[in-house]
């Protein structure tokens, strides 16, 4: 009788983890990892993958097999695992470019702001725990602090500058006159 109502057994849930279970195997095969992009739906899935394997989040358990496909690829059930990948993805940016400047928006880059972020509580994000804080640091890991640093040496520069000449006008395209237009810029909101 449910039949002939089409009762939802419940084998649709089944075939849309079994989807999104392929989605994430094709991601891996192209890109070689499993960090899918922030807030994308198959990083949300994943997210509410390590729910249900906890138990939080009011989430239906996994089956046996699911957890079996998920070990499978590697999945990894917790996210301080993730960090301490790309932390040491990280440490090797180091090693081989003997700095820690990554390329604007690459996803090590968008790894360091979430850092900073954390550190200092904004945005919503879980804080950094004492060791995690510990390991950047020993790395030297770039908290902000320098370009706070970098700008009041500059603003002191410019100071100089106008106490030994009486006036402001830079010498043209010099470094100062340079960071005396970024500042303009950043204050008409234009850029910089």
């Amino acid at each position: 009788l449910l039949d002939d109502i089409d009762f939802p057994w419940g084998t649709e849930r089944k075939t849309a983890w079994n989807n999104k279970y392929q989605e994430l195997v094709e991601f891996k095969k192209n890109h070689g990892h499993l960090r899918a992009e922030y807030r994308s739906s198959l990083y949300v899935w994943q997210e509410v993958q390590r729910r249900k394997r906890s138990g939080t989040g009011g989430c239906i358990p996994h089956t046996d097999e699911q957890i079996r496909l998920l070990d499978d690829i590697d999945f990894q059930w917790d996210m301080l695992d993730q960090w301490n990948d790309k932390y040491q993805e990280l440490v090797e940016f180091k090693k081989k470019h003997g700095h820690l400047r990554a390329e604007y928006r690459s996803s090590l880059y968008v790894w360091q702001e979430v850092q900073r972020r954390k550190r200092s509580g904004t945005g919503g994000y879980i804080p950094l725990t004492d060791e995690q804080i510990r390991l950047l640091d020993d790395i030297d890991f770039p908290w902000g602090t320098e370009r706070k640093t970098a700008w009041n040496n500059k603003y002191q520069e410019l100071v100089e500058f106008k106490k030994n000449h009486g006036h402001l006008r830079a010498e043209y395209r010099s470094s100062l006159f340079l960071w005396q237009e970024v500042q303009r810029r950043k204050r008409s909101g234009t850029g910089g």
